[in-house]
């Protein structure tokens, strides 16, 4: 997104950002007790490319996967994954809290135990979001993939890493609105927080965008964010990641 749209933007709905940034709670990574590992498609300033069955990032990720059977670090997966894609749009893997240092470097992904066919395990959660179509986009800027993505990694997760029928929530096109995305979020996180989950995978397919920031934190002057459904023509209706 050009900076001008950016501070036209955040200037039109400055109240609005402001507000939701004076929710957010000063917090450092040290505040976060959780290991977690952000694997995206692409560089924050990319697109990543879609397919007609897959977006190419998930179609090539599933291939190194192997239903599973790939049992090397998620460094190792990114390069594997990276290899099979145009040297423009490499993966990326970034840790966002400090609590394991090892995790990019352990063998097996993302460290939840295989498990035999027919086992659930109780202990984990997950949102699958996959959207090809938009409220108040305009069809040139659909996709095809996404849906694809999301039901594939849910489709994964229940088969081989023992999660529940129902502890995997997939949110595809109309159904993938911002409240509903963040209700489920939100759920998952509080069973964390209770000590009743020890694993949450979110994986989210569609297009990204930027947010002007609002705590002065990126050297852009954007926040990234995630498009939802019901993204308003002004912008109004991403998801920030921050």
């Amino acid at each position: 997104m050009p900076l001008d749209v950016e501070e036209r933007t955040y200037k039109s709905h400055r109240r609005t950002y402001d507000a939701i940034q004076s929710r957010v709670l000063p917090r450092t990574k040290a505040d976060v007790t959780a290991t977690i590992a952000l694997v995206s498609g692409c560089q924050d300033n990319q697109e990543s490319l879609d397919g007609r069955v897959n977006s190419l990032f998930t179609a090539q990720l599933l291939k190194v996967w192997h239903d599973g059977a790939f049992s090397g670090s998620l460094k190792s997966l990114r390069e594997l994954t990276s290899a099979q894609m145009p040297r423009r749009r490499p993966p990326t893997t970034t840790p966002l809290a400090p609590a394991n240092r090892r995790f990019l470097s352990r063998a097996g992904v993302p460290h939840l135990t295989r498990t035999t066919k027919g086992t659930v395990m109780t202990d984990r959660r997950a949102l699958c979001v996959g959207i090809n179509q938009f409220a108040n986009l305009p069809m040139a800027s659909w996709l095809y993939g996404c849906v694809n993505d999301a039901r594939d990694m849910a489709s994964l997760l229940r088969k081989s890493y023992g999660f529940g029928s129902r502890d995997v929530v997939t949110l595809t096109d109309d159904k993938a609105t911002k409240a509903a995305i963040m209700a489920r979020l939100n759920a998952i996180v509080d069973l964390a927080v209770a000590g009743k989950v020890k694993h949450i995978v979110f994986t989210y397919s569609s297009h990204g965008t930027q947010v002007p920031d609002a705590n002065g934190d990126e050297l852009d002057r954007a926040d990234e964010a995630l498009v939802a459904y019901d993204l308003a023509p002004t912008g109004t209706r991403g998801i920030s990641t921050r």
